[in-house]
């Protein structure tokens, strides 16, 4: 499986909402990859869902805590498994390379993380102009 549709397949988070902004959470605290790893399979869990791939054939995608994230391709009757160890180093760098949350994803992180501090309402400094 190309890497790019290992990728794309990342980016669309976990199924659930708020998940794709806890994983981005995670790695923006550097955990180790065991960590990291353990809460990956927690976070996605059982989860599967019909995927087209970015040649336009069809498949399905079926993540699983014992697994990983396996990938079955339709029209060549293949399976494929990224083992959880693998999705990890993928996350990480797209989290490192800022390729993982869209542009407003990461304004809904940076409110999220305000209201966690009691910080939401408040309006920002003024800027002063020379």
């Amino acid at each position: 499986m190309p890497h790019s549709e290992i990728e794309n397949e990342l980016k669309h988070g976990t199924g659930t909402q708020g998940r794709k902004l806890r994983v981005y959470g995670l790695y923006k605290k550097n955990p180790t990859q065991k960590a990291a790893v353990d809460f990956l399979k927690n976070e996605f869990g059982w989860y599967g869902h019909s995927h087209t791939f970015a040649d336009g054939t069809s498949g399905f995608i079926d993540y699983q805590p014992s697994k990983g994230m396996t990938i079955d391709h339709y029209n060549t009757n293949s399976k494929s498994t990224v083992k959880w160890t693998e999705i990890e180093k993928y996350l990480r760098a797209l989290v490192a390379t800022d390729r993982y949350l869209t542009a407003e994803e990461k304004a809904q992180y940076k409110e999220q993380q305000l209201a966690a501090v009691g910080l939401e309402n408040i309006a920002p400094p003024p800027t002063t102009e020379p």
